[in-house]
């Protein structure tokens, strides 16, 4: 594509700068429509991370379930087998080494589990870790004082005495929490339950074993290796896990499970740091035998990967589609603003060629065309004219005034020549008088319109030397202080001496007369000033001659002011026009101050409050 030029394109975004361009306003529309789309896609992206979080997270809630059954399942079978031994026939008999017999069969339940028998003295009588016979301690003394006994760099409690003395007092199984066991030295888990007879609680049996079992279970029931699978016991404690059993055993879990958990429902999901410092998700259930809860749980990047995999597939899918919208998006955009632009380059250039702005194929756009160019068209049949008018316009002014040159130097001849015959006829000095005036009057017309005529075609011409503004200031107010003393008028002049321009004193001359002229005719009463100041300049600089004229006089509306100095342009007059003129002197006076590199300015605050002009002139060095 051909590059556009700089005045097209500024053309084509100048006529407000605040307003949208076309292509800004296309843009708005594609994201009026693709936005709502991206929003709804954003929606759906979203509700499937949230269902595929929710289904992973309900997913972690049924292993969760599916463990505590396995938990609550081996707890109870530990309390049956219990009571089952509790039942046995030795017992009743009194026979301690037939029932040893029996307990040490029935422990290998349990690989590495024993069983003791207390009574309800708390002396243990049985203990299938030990020999039959050997010595063993009175529980309620030993285990009266709660203690921690260190190991592997953390603090395991001891069981206490309570564990043993809760199944004798409400006859219901007790579960212990993970504690260190003195006989294995390792942490332990155990239940009790009271043996009864009678309707009375003679004795308690437990059954304690390592917390390991309780690793294989984990393991059998989470077969998903991202998953982390966790007993946690009512102190908090961690009794079991599938993944660094020995590493975190014993340890206090993270919360919500540390301290206790007394205030969680009975089950749940949530997100938590866990033991390994990784955010994960995880789910729970109680337990419905003890306190315990097992927990079921993932790291957040392992359980968010398939809707990231998802959120990508989805994403790689739709930036392809969003860049193929954008791109024709763009090509819509180029398609149709382009041709606009070359209408517009071709409206800036009158004299372009038809064929550079080429059919763009939208019906519209070439029904804007065809419509922009019978209008240039029109308008350049109508420039032309304009042209040809304003041609034969100066051509009439200045023909008009070299006709009227010649009959009026004779008149003025004939006025010379009257003039100096005496005469006491009074009628006839005020008929002589009068026509000194009119012909000095029709004088300035005829020149007015033959300058007016230069300065149309650009004729007009100064011829420039050195002479003092302040002396011609001087004496053009001095000549024509007389008229304003007779109006009434107060004519005031400051003029700065020793101001000198490079110009041509007749034509400034015709300049300041003319600007005294406008304020002697539409001032009626009031003063007139004249100031000449120099003005000034950059660093070594001479500066500038400012030549002000300020009136007290009609002043000009605030819709004339633009136009003060084009031709024609006046102040509204009755139909008597009675200060005459044809409305060129300002015109003239404009073209004459640039002609000698200066500006000229006016300024009035409306009808009625006078007027500021103000020239402008470089001033030369004295």
């Amino acid at each position: 594509m051909a590059a556009w030029p700089s005045r097209v394109r500024r053309a084509a975004r100048s006529p407000r700068a605040a307003s949208p361009s076309l292509r800004l306003l296309l843009i708005g529309l594609l994201a009026a429509v693709f936005i709502p789309l991206l929003l709804v896609a954003a929606s759906l992206l979203w509700y499937q991370w949230v269902q595929l979080r929710d289904r992973g997270t309900a997913e972690l809630l049924e292993h969760a379930r599916v463990l505590r059954y396995a938990m609550d399942r081996e707890l109870t079978l530990d309390v049956v087998v219990l009571g089952g031994l509790g039942a046995s026939s030795e017992l009743d008999q009194a026979d301690l080494r037939g029932f040893y017999s029996v307990a040490t069969r029935t422990a290998q339940v349990r690989p590495g589990s024993w069983i003791v028998l207390v009574d309800r003295a708390g002396q243990n009588t049985l203990n299938t870790a030990r020999p039959f016979g050997a010595p063993l301690p009175n529980l309620r003394r030993t285990l009266a004082t709660p203690r921690t006994v260190p190991w592997q760099g953390r603090a395991l409690p001891l069981p206490t005495y309570e564990i043993f003395e809760a199944p004798l007092r409400t006859g219901k199984p007790a579960f212990s929490g993970l504690v260190y066991g003195p006989v294995s030295r390792r942490p332990v888990v155990a239940t009790n339950v009271a043996v009864m007879r009678q309707g009375q609680a003679t004795h308690v049996l437990g059954l304690a074993y390592s917390a390991d079992f309780y690793v294989d279970l984990l393991r059998a029931q989470v077969r998903n290796p991202d998953y982390i699978a966790t007993i946690v016991d009512g102190a908090g404690r961690v009794v079991a896990r599938n993944r660094a059993h020995e590493r975190f055993v014993g340890m206090a879990a993270p919360p919500p499970f540390n301290p206790g958990h007394p205030a969680l429902a009975p089950e749940g999901v949530g997100q938590l740091i866990n033991l390994e410092g990784e955010r994960s998700y995880y789910a729970y259930s109680h337990s419905q035998v003890n306190d315990w809860i097992g927990a079921v749980g993932i790291p957040e990047s392992k359980l968010l990967e398939p809707a990231r995999r998802a959120l990508w597939s989805s994403l790689a899918l739709l930036a392809p589609l969003m860049a193929l919208a954008a791109a024709v998006a763009v090509w819509l955009s180029r398609r149709i603003t382009r041709p606009l632009v070359m209408l517009a380059q071709r409206a800036q250039s009158p004299g372009a060629n038809d064929a550079d702005v080429q059919s763009s194929g939208i019906r519209e756009v070439d029904a804007l065309r065809e419509a922009l160019t019978r209008a240039a068209a029109a308008q350049a049949r109508s420039r032309a004219e304009l042209l040809e008018e304003a041609r034969r316009k100066d051509e009439f002014m200045s023909m008009l005034g070299h006709e009227l040159r010649n009959p009026l130097a004779s008149i003025s001849n004939v006025s010379h020549v009257l003039a100096r015959q005496a005469t006491a006829d009074a009628t006839a000095v005020r008929m002589h008088a009068i026509l000194r005036r009119q012909t000095h009057h029709l004088s300035r017309l005829v020149d007015d319109l033959l300058d007016a005529a230069r300065v149309n075609s650009g004729k007009l011409s100064i011829h420039r030397k050195p002479f003092a503004l302040d002396e011609l200031v001087r004496r053009a107010t001095e000549e024509a202080q007389a008229n304003f003393e007779r109006k009434g008028l107060r004519l005031q002049v400051d003029v700065h001496d020793a101001i000198r321009i490079d110009g041509d004193e007749v034509r400034m001359a015709q300049v300041l007369t003319n600007l005294l002229d406008n304020a002697f005719k539409y001032t009626d009463e009031g003063v007139v000033e004249v100031t000449l100041k120099p003005g000034p300049g950059q660093a070594g600089e001479p500066g500038e001659a400012v030549l002000t004229v300020r009136d007290t006089g009609r002043g000009i509306s605030a819709d004339l002011l633009p136009r003060i100095f084009d031709a024609f342009a006046q102040h509204a007059q009755s139909i008597e026009r009675t200060e005459g003129g044809l409305g060129l002197g300002l015109a003239i006076v404009k073209r004459v101050v640039e002609l000698h590199g200066g500006t000229i300015q006016a300024r009035s605050a409306g009808a009625g409050q006078g007027v500021i002009v103000e020239v402008r002139l470089p001033r030369l060095r004295t």
